[in-house]
């Protein structure tokens, strides 16, 4: 059963890029902007395939064609960081008349499940693991209270969840997040492919299919686990030396 969905306040973005006409939205379809003219463009008036965008989702690389060189559209999802998937997840799951519990959502039958359903929406140059489901509870956990909001208090149990504040993600924080990450990405492959060996960059797999930290040996983490470590060094030479004072001596008795 579907809930009444709440009453946002209507935003004005000043006019649009093509039609010229005014853009007032009241937070659920959202125009773009452009990366290079900082213009609006109502999603109507896009000339190329609208994107599969989403209730407040303003979470793309566009350019319009008037910036274009060739008079093309470009409108691309940017590989977000979770925390921004989530948190438009529960944004359209409470803005959207989804049914919850006084305005919060469970993690895994809600959450997850929308996500799952608008996996290709949502992230479609990612692939699933099969622990993304934990993924998703442990940056919930991580990000409470500053984005999200717990409701164990209210109803004495865990797993259910709502937003801090009712309003999308900021398109500026997740463009530029998602830009910082591929630029490191394409560092990091450049490098690569001219034989740099990067120690600071190692990556490794954890158990929940993310890719954690690993210190480099330079760093001050790796260094105290070495300085804890036992020295062996001076028993290694000094059993070298006991060794060969034994032979030198039993060379001299023959």
């Amino acid at each position: 059963m579907a809930a009444e969905a709440p009453s946002l306040p209507s935003v004005t973005y000043g006019e649009c890029g093509y039609c010229g006409d005014a853009i007032r939205e009241d937070g659920r379809r959202l125009p773009l902007q452009c990366q290079k003219c900082r213009g609006y463009f109502h999603l109507s008036c896009l000339r190329g395939p609208r994107p599969p965008a989403l209730l407040g989702d303003q979470l793309f690389f566009f350019t319009c064609a008037m910036c274009d060189p060739l008079g093309e559209e470009s409108c691309v999802r940017p590989n977000m960081l979770w925390v921004h998937v989530i948190h438009l997840a529960l944004y359209n799951l409470m803005v959207g008349g989804t049914r919850g519990r006084k305005g919060f959502f469970r993690w895994n039958d809600d959450i997850c499940g929308f996500i799952n359903s608008n996996w290709a929406k949502l992230m479609p140059h990612r692939r699933k693991t099969q622990s993304w489901h934990s993924t998703v509870a442990g940056i919930l956990s991580v990000n409470c209270p500053s984005v999200f909001q717990s409701g164990q208090k209210q109803f004495g149990e865990h797993g259910w969840w709502s937003l801090q504040k009712l309003s999308p993600p900021d398109p500026t924080v997740v463009l530029t997040s998602a830009s910082e990450v591929r630029d490191r990405g394409s560092n990091k492959r450049a490098l690569q492919g001219s034989g740099t060996v990067l120690p600071s960059e190692k990556r490794q797999r954890t158990s929940s299919g993310d890719v954690d930290f690993v210190p480099p040996r330079h760093s001050r983490f790796a260094q105290s686990h070495r300085h804890s470590a036992p020295d062996t060094s001076q028993h290694h030479h000094a059993a070298i030396a006991t060794r060969t004072s034994l032979s030198s001596s039993s060379s001299s008795s023959l």
